[in-house]
């Protein structure tokens, strides 16, 4: 991208911001996991009432961001993992996240995650306090997405379609900014 993605400006304000304040309000607590940059993107959002989390191995890949997170969380019900770079992420969505999580009874699963247009299933994904353990076993490279992959024909799927599309390339952002 030339510069890291949570620094681009979407709706007046960049990424990483964004979706910081979705997440606010919906009155939980909120943790950012910053890597790469760190010094850069931490002042955007400094004066947010969130907890960051410098995650010093983020080189190693995805999973060692979601471990930084649950550490955080180990004492909640269930903890939702979120990307900056789904710019189609809405509130809605999330409500729809928090409300099936709500609903879910002790013979449930516990894992909820995104279903996008080609049947995939990914982030946002919500993992109830019950695959905590499996977490903190999640290899670097692979995060979360084996449990989800492993789990795919008995967890809640959400339909996000968009979800699918991410800011990965300029060419990404570029289509993005022109719709």
């Amino acid at each position: 991208m030339g510069m890291p993605k949570q620094l681009l400006v979407h709706q007046k304000e960049p990424l990483i911001r964004h979706m910081a304040q979705l997440l606010l309000k919906f009155n939980h607590p909120v943790a950012v996991v910053l890597g790469a940059r760190a010094a850069l993107i931490q002042p955007v959002i400094a004066d947010l009432p969130i907890r960051v989390i410098i995650n010093q191995e983020w080189q190693l890949g995805m999973g060692t961001s979601v471990l930084a997170g649950l550490e955080l969380f180990k004492e909640m019900e269930g903890i939702l993992f979120c990307v900056v770079d789904q710019p189609y992420l809405n509130e809605k969505l999330l409500q729809t996240f928090l409300d099936a999580f709500e609903r879910l009874t002790e013979n449930d699963h516990g894992i909820l995650a995104s279903r996008y247009e080609n049947g995939r299933l990914g982030v946002p994904a919500l993992f109830s306090k019950a695959w905590f353990g499996a977490l903190e076993k999640v290899t670097p490279e692979e995060g979360a997405r084996k449990i989800i992959r492993r789990e795919q024909d008995k967890l809640l799927g959400i339909d996000f379609p968009e979800g699918l599309f991410d800011l990965d390339r300029p060419e990404d952002w570029e289509a993005f900014r022109k719709k």
